[in-house]
């Protein structure tokens, strides 16, 4: 028998494994409770990950276009 590995479980999810690892996956969720709790954990992971807010901050952005701004005008200044 075919020993799942997490990866494998991460393909299924994200619809990237082969009909044949797909239709093992599905037999073995059916039989195997502790394959069904790593599956729900790896799902509830993602959508952990998927409500993460990575947009920077307003002040990290207003430093950035200040130090942008700077380095523009030395640039630009006339020698």
């Amino acid at each position: 028998m075919y020993a799942l590995t997490t990866e494998d479980l991460l393909l299924f999810i994200y619809g990237e494994s082969s009909t044949e690892l797909s239709n093992t996956i599905k037999t073995a969720l059916e039989n195997d409770w502790k394959l069904q709790e790593e599956y729900r954990t790896l799902l509830a992971e993602i959508q952990q990950l998927d409500e993460i807010n990575l947009s920077p901050s307003a002040n990290t952005i207003d430093s950035i276009l200040e130090y942008s701004k700077k380095n523009l005008e030395q640039i630009t200044e006339p020698a």
